[in-house]
């Protein structure tokens, strides 16, 4: 009897050894639960994160939930081993979580609208062409709208001048696939103004006859891209999971696989740029696991 206990112990033993560490994953876009740790090209945010993913799933059983972004940090303080994806690191974020080595590489955020209806004038641009500040845009038509991502960081500088803005010139979308919406809403003319990724407004239009009208321009001071995170709520299995992440990353850093996965969503006159930033930030980083061709 006393061997059989035996057997059984070392069969459960066996068993929690060999368990994979269940991790909680968090993403604002619902298209996640079905497009996360598939095989299938869809974003620029989800293919690369596919690429690390897909190679810790013998380690790691995801549990992958989407949530609007006011509900993503009392879900990630709420449960012990949870994390959210796509993240932009801010100070106060790395305060109070754990991040990953950058995933994902976007060309910073643009200013889109409609040229149909709305114009920007030469004196709201620098020499560059680039447009002075957010707050120029509404000195003389303080009754123009800029549409914006509920609740979303859109990284330190332009944080900072949206802070600036009188509330009556923002407006807000909230909810599922928001970024399709902001497009629709500008091409309906329900608003003057909106900021997005470069490779979401391909990714939203691409599909469909572009409207030739809406156009976009770069906002001076702000960095010319943007990184994305993995963040977790620190633990044991948390801490295991990110350097796990970190270990493909550095090996990824020089994998056309991952510069791929960038590129294809992007248009010819953004990849021209992207290439020597990608360069820098991640093919030829310290991090990277083997040196810079």
């Amino acid at each position: 009897m006393k061997y059989l206990l035996l057997a059984i112990s070392l069969i459960f033993f066996h068993l929690s050894v060999s368990a994979k560490q269940r991790v909680l994953l968090l993403s604002d876009d619902e298209n996640d639960r079905q497009q996360l740790l598939s095989l299938q090209p869809v974003s620029l945010a989800t293919d690369t994160l596919n690429l690390v993913l897909n190679q810790l799933t013998d380690e790691f059983d995801f549990d992958v939930q989407s949530a609007p972004i006011s509900r993503i940090e009392p879900l990630l303080n709420r449960h012990t081993n949870a994390c959210v994806v796509n993240r932009v690191k801010t100070p106060e974020r790395q305060a109070h979580y754990l991040f990953s080595l950058p995933i994902h590489m976007f060309p910073n955020h643009r200013l889109y609208y409609d040229a149909s209806w709305v114009k920007i004038n030469a004196k709201q641009l620098n020499e560059q062409g680039k447009l002075l500040s957010l707050q120029t845009l509404f000195t003389a038509k303080s009754d123009h709208k800029l549409l914006l991502v509920k609740d979303k960081s859109y990284g330190d500088y332009l944080d900072s001048q949206l802070a600036l803005l009188n509330k009556n010139n923002t407006q807000y979308r909230s909810g599922g696939d928001y970024y399709a919406a902001l497009v629709a809403m500008l091409e309906r003319h329900r608003s003057e103004y909106a900021l997005m990724f470069p490779a979401t407004f391909f990714e939203q239009t691409r599909q469909k006859v572009q409207n030739e009208q809406l156009r976009s321009v770069a906002i001076a001071g702000n960095p010319t891209y943007i990184l994305g995170h993995i963040a977790c709520k620190q633990s044991d299995i948390t801490t295991t999971f990110i350097a796990k992440v970190n270990h493909v990353l550095k090996q990824l850093y020089n994998d056309e696989r991952l510069y791929q996965a960038h590129i294809r969503y992007l248009s010819e006159a953004d990849k021209t740029h992207f290439k020597q930033d990608y360069r820098n930030v991640l093919q030829c980083s310290d991090n990277a696991a083997t040196p810079c061709q």
